[in-house]
């Protein structure tokens, strides 16, 4: 019988797990089915299977003690710390090489906040006690000024959010153990078609970045050492349907953000050394990585550039064994399946991206989701599909081509990508940071198909732009 492989064994150290089925929003994007009596349900579950340590040997069984970063996903993470602190100590015992914990919270909640604190005053407990410093990386994801996120995020509030997090960063500033432990704390704003539109709106985009450098400033004038500095605060609904009319509001969006008016500016909240958007900073972030030179080693550091807010890796463990290629993925159990069939359920999401949940686990089950104990031997099918997303190049790159072509002789996105050297350039960002496989099975079945909508938003002026922006600017 072949020994079993780990995920570590082929170089995966970083773990997501599927953290919590709850949620305290309804975010007008969001691609989880909100079914509330089904969602505690299986909160109950994975709260279960928290509090039991059965998540811990699971992470091991799966992944491997070399394990360095833990990332928790789900619809609020923060809403299930509570029941991680007392079996926290496990895992500086099963993963030596631990470095990281890592969430996204909304913050909108006073649960959020305080049981934030509770995990963090214990992770420094255990830090001392092993002499082990691992760090928290925290994402609090807030959409920009109300006029965004208090309309896109139902049931949020900028300002409640706003006063949270300056709540919690009085917190952590008060203990230096607590500033060594969050070194890195950031927002995230995402941003749909309309709320783009309402940005390129007279002094709206002035206006959003004043509201996050109105903290800032505020956390500065503290003396506070740390608070939220870098920031994706124009991150994109993806897939999104966007047009090309979208891409040339982005081109302005990009312009505005590049000019003398905002450069002068001292922004802390932007990711340095200039004002961002989700494609500069994947830009500056593939770029630097491939101009280091790539060796076979590497190629799950690779793959993390096609990570949304997953962190390092997308390939995560869900409560009841199975190992998620995406963490998109999470919602999709059996028991969800079901509940939408029998209820006729259309999620809002289902309505405006235009395609239907129904099914769906038949073309993620075995493909991009799969069962630790009927498959054992991991690299039968995650690890091909994870392999094969790497390293297997011949059709994904003939659909790019195609695809990127057509396009710009349509005239659909600009004609500088009927050039090969532009076109090459395209197919590198969106073979390994723009392209969703999930989406892409959400969309066609098929993990390497990808939807016009972003190359429309993103190849008509911005990507060309950020590029010689990079050239000039950062990469010297």
């Amino acid at each position: 019988m072949s020994k079993k492989v780990l995920l570590n064994d082929v170089g995966v150290v970083a773990a997501n797990v599927y953290f919590t089925g709850s949620c305290d929003l309804a975010c007008t994007y969001c691609f989880q089915p909100k079914i509330k009596s089904h969602m505690k349900e299986t909160n109950d579950k994975i709260i279960e299977w928290i509090s039991s340590g059965k998540m811990a040997k699971d992470i091991l069984e799966v992944f491997g003690p070399r394990t360095t970063d833990i990332a928790f996903w789900g619809g609020e993470p923060s809403m299930n710390l509570r029941p991680l602190v007392p079996v926290l100590e496990d895992y500086y015992k099963y993963f030596p090489e631990l470095k990281q914990f890592s969430w996204s919270s909304n913050f909108a909640s006073e649960r959020s906040l305080e049981s934030t604190k509770e995990f963090t005053d214990r992770v420094i407990e255990l830090n001392l006690k092993y002499n082990h410093p691992v760090k928290i990386d925290l994402q609090i994801s807030i959409d920009g000024v109300p006029e965004i996120n208090d309309k896109n995020r139902i049931g949020s509030s900028a300002d409640r959010i706003s006063e949270h997090t300056t709540a919690f960063v009085k917190w952590v500033n008060e203990d230096p153990l607590r500033i060594e432990t969050l070194p890195s704390i950031h927002f995230k704003g995402t941003q749909s078609a309309e709320s783009l539109s309402w940005l390129n709106t007279g002094d709206n985009l002035l206006k959003h970045y004043k509201y996050f450098d109105h903290m800032r400033a505020g956390w500065e004038e503290a003396g506070y050492k740390v608070f939220p500095r870098g920031a994706e605060v124009l991150t994109f609904v993806y897939p999104g349907n966007y047009t090309q009319k979208d891409g040339y509001v982005l081109k302005e969006i990009t312009e505005k953000l590049y000019s003398e008016e905002f450069q002068h500016q001292k922004w802390e909240c932007s990711y340095p050394p200039s004002f961002d958007t989700q494609v500069s900073g994947r830009v500056y972030s593939l770029w630097d990585f491939l101009s280091r030179g790539i060796k076979k080693t590497d190629t799950y550091e690779l793959l993390g550039h096609t990570t949304c807010s997953a962190g390092r890796s997308c390939i995560g463990l869900d409560y009841k064994g199975k190992i998620h290629w995406c963490q998109g993925t999470y919602f999709f159990d059996d028991e969800t399946q079901d509940y939408i069939e029998k209820n006729d359920l259309v999620t809002d999401f289902e309505a405006k991206q235009g395609f239907s949940f129904r099914n769906f686990d038949k073309y993620i089950n075995d493909i991009i989701v799969t069962d630790v104990k009927e498959n054992p031997l991991l690299t039968d099918r995650s690890l091909s599909i994870a392999r094969g997303f790497a390293k297997n190049f011949s059709l994904k790159d003939q659909y790019w081509d195609l695809m990127i072509g057509e396009l710009a002789s349509a005239g659909l996105i600009s004609p500088c990508f009927k050039e090969d050297k532009w076109k090459q350039l395209a197919k590198m960002y969106f073979l390994f940071s723009g392209a969703c496989p999930v989406d892409n099975v959400w969309e066609f079945g098929s993990i390497w198909t990808t939807s016009t909508s972003q190359v429309k938003l993103i190849l008509n002026g911005a990507f060309e732009m950020i590029l010689d922006h990079y050239r000039r600017n950062v990469y010297k």
